[in-house]
């Protein structure tokens, strides 16, 4: 087991994480100090331990776009040439136009990263000749033989309309020529003979006797290949060579200058630093002003400041903070996100002792119905809000919708209709309605209230009917999300034994969308959709739910898998803002409270008038750490030294102190309070006598 150090001042084994990580082996930990680290680290197939110096003293920041270098090399390379490195990060995966897939090994310097694998390779010559031969004739023969001559050792008679395949064999009967290679043939009055084992020097051959009728001039013509200090190499062929090219071998490295088809010569840059025979070019293309792109990070379904991706078993995640990004429409981002993986996906994890904050997405996600497995969420803060500005879209985010429409008017291949409620209905949204259409439809446009679908309605004019529509999840622009959602809740289920326990989750899902006034846009706490599993002692204290939303119910936590087991949780409601409460469908609930810690100032409010407040005791052990200090054992002791309840929108605060809990006291208000105006409670101060 080796552990990697990352240190922001270099005083470690590196300064990036996912650097480390790319070093390190399963069993190995990544050790990250203070500070805070702008990168997206993946786990992927590792079985790793990421552990930080604490919450908020380490920090991943990851982002939402890919990086992307402009490079050039040439096919074959390793080494890829950028106008500038300074997004580039070891570890990375790369993909572009003509390189293969693979992960930055190293940046080099400023200008130059290597890769894990090196780019393809593409027109390769597998032996290239040592000595090209052509052998020519003035007409094409009607009868007659000849024979060919090699180091003073003749052919059997060759036929006037022998084949270029009997003419080589022929040749090849002859010491030294077994390998030879003989293409084109006599009537076409040109027969090409590559010599590719004839030892240098390379060897003539020559006609020996010729008896072929009409009479005629046989001419033989021997060209040199890989000379000694030449800049010219004779090639079986010019196809796809192409000025420009670098070509490698023994002896040659260089760039091709010039291409001639008629004698099949290229010119390079540079000359030939070694003769021989059945030599191997590689002809590797230069491929200039070529974008890479670095991936950071996505996952099957969506990406994250950190990725668990692969197959793991044993990762463990500990005592740093991920801040979440706003993610693309229809590709999911977290502060930490888990992809689906396959079977058996991601085992036996912990994560332990982090803070992780969503920045316009969830905090915590996982890819659609992933591979999960005795994994386990403890001591944790889940925090920040899961939209975009003051509120979210005024678009609910489950999968499906109902609405009444009107049917406005029938086209030729399209339908309008009219609704009154618009929430839910976005171009491209999936439109089902047996009676209305045959089959599905689709919405092209939306003008008002005024919706195009793709298809004829069935109905008619007039017509009343209910539209229900589809949509794959969160294809809607700032749609409110979980903070916490583990698990899919469907059949059969790929996620089982998911632990949730001593969490304090107090991000926003969601607001009241002001131009309805009332209509609160939330969504869901926790959920954890797991076959098996526990969630207790866990505190739901944040603005979330939507008690008052009509489309859709939200909850503190919920769950709706077989076997959970949901305990002595607490979900602090305030602001008005009240979820339903626990949903647990198929598990066990077991002393789970709704607190709502806030008090309403009398209908007819004036200067000086008290307001009685009393705080129950069990209700401050839930909300406080008192009961698992010894020193508050004796709960007979408790006093009350004092409180402070803060105002719902503003700054201003009610301050009592008095002994005794349980017993109301009174609280004098201030001028320029409004009728219904709310208080919750912010801070409490209690002694004991012990």
């Amino acid at each position: 087991m080796t552990t990697y150090y990352v240190r922001k001042d270099g005083s470690g084994t590196h300064t990036a994480i996912q650097s480390a990580i790319y070093d390190a082996v399963s069993g190995d930990i990544i050790d990250v100090g203070a500070g805070t680290f702008n990168e997206n680290v993946e786990i992927a197939s590792k079985n790793l331990t990421l552990k930080g110096a604490g919450k908020d003293i380490t920090i991943i920041q990851g982002k939402q776009t890919n990086d992307t270098m402009t490079c050039s090399w040439f096919s074959g390379d390793s080494i890829l040439t950028a106008t500038s490195t300074a997004v580039a990060q070891r570890g990375k995966t790369v993909s572009g136009t003509n390189i293969t897939t693979t992960k930055i090994s190293e940046v080099i310097d400023g200008t130059h990263i290597r890769l894990a694998v090196a780019t393809p390779t593409t027109g390769q010559y597998t032996k290239v000749a040592a000595a090209y031969q052509t052998i020519a004739f003035s007409v094409a023969p009607t009868s007659g033989t000849f024979k060919l001559r090699y180091n003073g050792v003749d052919t059997a008679s060759i036929a006037w309309n022998a084949s270029a395949a009997t003419i080589q064999t022929a040749l090849r009967a002859v010491a030294g020529l077994s390998t030879v290679v003989v293409t084109g043939t006599i009537a076409s009055k040109l027969l090409n003979i590559t010599c590719d084992s004839v030892a240098l020097p390379v060897l003539p051959i020559t006609v020996s006797t010729n008896s072929l009728l009409p009479a005629l001039t046989i001419t033989p013509t021997l060209i040199d290949a890989l000379a000694l200090g030449s800049s010219t190499i004779i090639l079986p062929n010019t196809t796809s060579v192409v000025v420009g090219h670098k070509v490698e071998g023994t002896g040659v490295n260089a760039i091709i200058t010039a291409v001639n088809t008629t004698t099949k010569t290229i010119t390079l840059d540079s000359p030939i630093t070694q003769t021989g025979s059945g030599i191997t070019l590689t002809f590797r293309v230069p491929r200039t002003n070529v974008t890479v792109t670095q991936n950071n990070n996505y996952g099957s379904t969506g990406f994250g400041s950190i990725l668990l991706n692969g197959v793991t078993d044993g990762v463990v995640i500990k005592d740093l903070t991920a801040l979440g990004f706003e993610g693309v429409v229809g590709q999911e981002a977290a502060a930490l996100f888990i992809t689906a993986g396959t079977s058996p996906g991601h085992s036996n994890f912990l994560v332990d002792g982090c803070r992780f904050t969503a920045v316009g997405d969830s905090a915590v996600l996982c890819g659609s119905n992933p591979y999960l497995s005795n994994g386990t969420f403890q001591n944790c803060i889940i925090d920040g809000k899961t939209f975009t500005g003051d509120e979210p879209a005024d678009v609910p985010s489950f999968s499906t919708y109902t609405a009444n429409g009107v049917v406005k008017s029938i086209g030729a291949s399209t339908s309008v209709i009219t609704f009154s409620d618009m929430r839910g209905i976005i171009v491209g949204r999936g439109f089902t309605c047996a009676s209305a259409f045959a089959g599905s439809a689709t919405i092209s446009a939306v003008s008002g209230n005024d919706v195009t679908f793709n298809k004829i309605a069935t109905f008619n004019v007039g017509d009343t009917l209910a539209c229900t529509f589809t949509l794959t999840a969160y294809q809607v622009p700032n749609c409110a999300r979980n903070l916490f959602y583990v698990g899919q809740n469907t059949t059969p289920n790929n996620t089982s034994n998911i632990t949730f326990k001593n969490n304090v989750v107090n991000g926003q899902t969601g607001a009241v969308i002001a131009a309805t006034g009332s209509v609160q846009m939330f969504n869901s706490a926790v959920t954890i959709e797991s076959v098996g599993g526990l969630v207790e002692n866990n505190l739901i204290d944040g603005t979330f739910g939507a008690g008052a939303n009509p489309l859709q119910s939200n909850y503190a936590i919920r769950c709706r898998q077989a076997g959970i087991v949901v305990q002595n949780n607490t979900s602090m409601e305030k602001n008005g803002k009240l979820s339903s409460g626990f949903l647990v469908s198929l598990g066990t609930s077991i002393n789970n409270i709704v607190i709502t810690q806030e008090f309403v100032e009398p209908s007819q409010p004036s200067a000086g008038q008290p307001v009685d407040v009393s705080i129950d005791k069990n209700q401050l052990k839930i909300i406080s750490k008192v009961s698992s200090d010894p020193i508050f054992s004796d709960e007979a002791n408790w006093h009350l030294v004092s409180c402070v309840y803060k105002h719902d929108s503003s700054s201003r605060r009610l301050f009592t102190a008095f002994n005794d809990l349980g017993v109301p006291r009174s609280m004098k208000l201030k001028s320029g309070m409004q009728s219904g105006d709310k208080f919750e409670l912010h801070k409490i101060i209690i002694s004991t006598s012990s």
